[in-house]
């Protein structure tokens, strides 16, 4: 007879001493124990697969969000990799929880045309953020950021969950990235770049033309993305 497995420990998961844990930390929290539970259970391979499908599917999202929410964003989801959209004078210290391998600082200003003291986005920077997304090893949530949540870091996630799909629907994932967030506005040119990186052929450009400019705010809500069924 298969022994029972032994009943989730509340206590042990610190969810009534830490009341700022988000549902979404708890969740994985649940799913690894119950990923667990299911792995040392006899003849229960395809349930131990289900599970592993669910959990990787729910921890594998891009969360993106302004410079003031870093923190609390990591602390929310429990994210270990991070990709920062800042120009160089921006006030950034780098999350402790955050190892520096799994940060990427790409220094540069919002603008799409050539200004004077000004960073223009190149195509260094989005070859770094695509090395970089590939290497993440989806284990815990990515965030990515920049001052507002709005601009830079709206099409860092476009052009991510872009290059994790090579075969996936770039307006499917447009469509998905302006349900997400009424008020993204990606960045012109970075899309632009990743488009002729990626080989898109001018399909990322027109798909991110297609969901129109976003509701103007000075910062936006933070919101998550899925890599995956686009």
């Amino acid at each position: 007879m298969a022994k029972a497995a032994p009943a989730f420990d509340w206590g042990t998961a610190q969810v009534p001493l830490l009341p700022a844990l988000s549902a979404l930390a708890i969740l994985y929290r649940l799913m690894a124990w119950a990923k667990a539970q299911l792995r040392s259970h006899p003849n229960c391979g395809a349930l131990a697969a289900f599970a592993h499908a669910i959990e990787t599917q729910e921890i594998a999202m891009i969360h993106v969000c302004s410079l003031a929410r870093l923190p609390d964003m990591i602390a929310r989801t429990g994210a270990r990799h991070v990709v920062s959209l800042l120009s160089d004078e921006a006030n950034l210290a780098r999350p402790a929880s955050i190892t520096p391998e799994n940060h990427l600082w790409l220094q540069l200003h919002d603008i799409s045309e050539p200004q004077e003291g000004f960073v223009l986005p190149q195509a260094k920077h989005v070859e770094e953020l695509i090395a970089f997304v590939r290497r993440w090893p989806r284990e815990a949530p990515l965030i990515i950021h920049c001052y507002a949540g709005v601009s830079r870091s709206t099409a860092a996630a476009f052009v991510s969950v872009c290059a994790l799909n090579p075969g996936g629907d770039e307006r499917a994932i447009a469509a998905a990235l302006r349900r997400a967030s009424p008020t993204a506005t990606p960045n012109a040119r970075i899309v632009a770049i990743a488009d002729e990186v990626l080989e898109r052929k001018g399909r990322m450009v027109k798909a991110v033309r297609s969901i129109g400019l976003g509701i103007m705010l000075s910062e936006a809500l933070p919101f998550r993305l899925e890599i995956s069924g686009h």
